[in-house]
Parts: structure tokens; sequence; C-alpha cells
């Protein structure tokens, strides 16, 4: 494994070295242990506890491992609890949810977010996603169109 090759996982803020499956799995394992370290030392820093979160999705992906979406689910829970118009973490929690097909739920914490957050457009980014998860036949053209959509929903 080459040390200057790094992969970068989606949604999760972090890198580690490119390889085969199990050195990824193990470095990302070791990233994560870092994290779940600082919000140890930390307990109120909700960026520590974002960014755990976001490593155990990561984690959870390259591992396959249900539960490790359980865990990022209740730290990024524990983190928009903590701060609830934190920009970065309730996305990363509705990623969490939308990871265990809960997008109805996903769809719920992300509406919440971008009432806090209008201007964040990785938010609506994230609503159009989800909606799309929902109903692959909706259409997305703009910010105010998804918004207006979720008014709809139930």
């Amino acid at each position: 494994m080459a040390a200057s090759r790094l992969e970068t996982f989606a949604g999760a803020d972090v890198s580690v070295p490119a390889g085969d499956h199990r050195d990824r799995q193990q470095a990302q394992a070791g990233i994560a242990q870092g994290w779940r370290q600082r919000v140890l030392d930390h307990p109120a820093d909700t960026l520590n506890r974002t960014q755990y979160g976001r490593t155990l999705i990561a984690l959870a992906r390259e591992s396959g491992d249900l539960e490790v979406y359980e865990q990022a689910e209740a730290q990024l829970r524990r983190a928009v609890a903590a701060a609830p118009g934190d920009p970065g973490a309730a996305p990363a929690y509705a990623a969490s949810l939308s990871a265990q097909h809960e997008f109805h739920a996903a769809l719920e914490v992300l509406t919440t977010a971008a009432a806090r957050n209008p201007d964040n457009p990785g938010i609506d980014l994230a609503i159009a996603d989800t909606q799309l998860e929902l109903n692959p036949r909706w259409d997305p053209t703009d910010a105010a169109t998804a918004r207006a959509a979720l008014a709809e929903l139930p």
C-alpha cells in the first residue's frame, strides 16, 4: 500500500490510505477510535461528536456492519440535540438515518435544519436527495420547489 495514496469517503470528511478492503477498514477504525477518544475527553464538544459520527458512517460503509450505522446515529442524534442550529450535525445525522433507509426521519431532521439554516445549500441538496429516495419521480428544480414539496408532506 502506497502511503501517499489517499481515498476520501463521501460525506465523512476523512481520508484513509488506498489499498485493499482490510487496510482501509483498519485505517478507518483507527480514525474512529481517535474521534471516540476526543468525544470521551470533551463530551460537550459537538464538533468532535459530529466528526466521530461521520467517521462511523464511513466505517459502516466500509465494513458493512449495520450496528456501526446505529452507533453513528446515536452520536449524531446527541450532537443535534446539543447544538440544534449546527449546520453540520443535522445533515450528518440525516445521512446516518438515510443509510439505514429511514428516509422519512432523515427528511424531518433536514426540514428542521433548513428552517434554522435557510441559506445553506448543502441542506437543500440533502433534502433533494432524500426526496428522490422517497419518490424517484420527484423533480427538484430549486430550493423553493424542494421546500414547497416538503410543506405538502403529511
